[in-house]
């Protein structure tokens, strides 16, 4: 049965294709079972052959890929050759504007989406959030007619392994409106690459690896209720829930972090420790930071565990004393905070809770609310800018585990 509060996310959140949705539904005849998204942008071909070698292990699998570049660009011949090559792994089932939808085996469907043909190309400053915004809200309009039986919609990416029992959180997540996979960077397949280019490649992003293990880690240490990853390729998510906090921004990076940071404060965040996504090891410039900016930093600069910069533990038991003692700062915050907290919109904050007599944990809901994983950010960033500046990742971990 349709949902009240889906339908108006639909009706005025919704990326445009949602609205095709109903031309799609009537080409599938029976619910299908879990649904995936999957951005892609310059991949090689044999991402479909990949594609169909994880179906084989599945059952009525909902796929959608969204094929993407960037405006004002000739489409590329990688994006026209994985468009064909996905065309012709199927039968057609329909076609509405730039989705056409494809049976694939085990009762699964694909539902190509172009946004890399000329008029269709997606603005350089919305790139990935966007493209994961309309793979996800065409799941989600197919989701209110009645064609997935899973509460949940599946995030990764073209560079992923996934495990066969990939599909687990209706059996597993309990009341978490979002979850996280495991994952670790695998070998880099590139063959155009000398073994040693390869090689160079692999350890600068194992070594950006440990960082993200560090300040999670770190996160968790100091007491944060937002010390998750939030790896876009590793997400998941209720349909409701997203619906509920607007949908992925459109956003050229960092997609992820924005739309976790909303979900968090919606219900818990799942982890799935014992499913682990394997994520190849590459260069990339498909967005302007995360892993394959930073991979190419690394490279750049020649960084290794004993010179690659990264935050001082300092910072994170700084954020420890903030997050156990906030509530006797209320009156008069320390000196060495106080500019910070001017910034960050504390006293409207304190003024909030005063004069809706908020008390306990109604007081302690509001306070993570308010101070997010965002603004959680913010924090770590100015003690590391004001008073604790990086220090090599290994002297980090070192003294951590002191």
């Amino acid at each position: 049965m349709p949902n009240k509060a889906v339908d108006k996310y639909l009706r005025q959140w919704a990326a445009a294709e949602a609205a095709l949705a109903p031309t799609l539904a009537a080409a599938i005849k029976t619910p299908l079972q879990n649904a995936l998204l999957i951005p892609a942008k310059d991949e090689a071909a044999d991402l479909i052959e990949q594609l169909l070698n994880f179906n084989r292990g599945q059952q009525k699998l909902l796929l959608v890929l969204l094929i993407n570049q960037a405006e004002h660009t000739e489409p590329s011949d990688c994006n026209r050759q994985l468009w064909q090559a996905a065309v012709d792994s199927g039968e057609p089932l329909a076609a509405a504007e730039n989705c056409q939808l494809l049976a694939w085996p085990n009762g699964s469907v694909l539902l190509l989406v172009d946004r890399f043909n000329s008029g269709r190309q997606i603005a350089p400053q919305q790139g990935v959030g966007l493209a994961r915004k309309i793979a996800a809200d065409l799941i989600v309009a197919l989701k209110n007619l009645g064609k997935l039986d899973s509460d949940w919609i599946y995030s990764s990416d073209a560079d992923c392994r996934l495990p066969g029992d990939y599909f687990c959180l209706d059996n597993c997540a309990g009341e978490a409106v979002a979850a996280h996979f495991n994952f670790s960077h695998g070998p880099c397949l590139d063959s155009t690459l000398s073994p040693s280019q390869r090689q160079a490649i692999e350890q600068a992003t194992e070594l950006y690896e440990q960082g993200l293990h560090y300040y999670q880690a770190a996160l968790s240490r100091a007491g944060s209720p937002y010390s998750f990853f939030s790896i876009g390729s590793c997400l998941a998510f209720r349909w409701q829930a997203y619906c509920q906090v607007r949908g992925f921004p459109s956003r050229a990076a960092g997609e992820d972090f924005y739309l976790l940071n909303k979900l968090a404060k919606q219900g818990p965040v799942y982890w799935v420790a014992d499913k682990r996504i394997q994520i190849q090891s590459r260069l990339s410039q498909r967005a302007p930071f995360g892993t394959g900016p930073a991979v190419a930093d690394i490279l750049h600069k020649g960084y290794d565990l004993s010179s690659y910069p990264y935050y001082h533990p300092q910072v994170f038991i700084e954020l420890r004393t903030f997050l156990q003692q906030w509530q006797n700062y209320r009156q008069r915050p320390p000196a060495a905070l106080a500019p910070l907290l001017s910034q960050l919109g504390w006293d409207t904050f304190c003024q909030h809770c005063q004069q809706q007599q908020l008390r306990g944990k109604a007081l302690e809901q509001a306070f993570h609310t308010w101070f997010d994983g965002f603004k959680t950010l913010k924090f770590i960033h100015w003690q590391r800018d004001q008073h604790w500046p990086n220090i090599p990742l290994q002297q980090g971990i070192d003294k951590f585990e002191c």
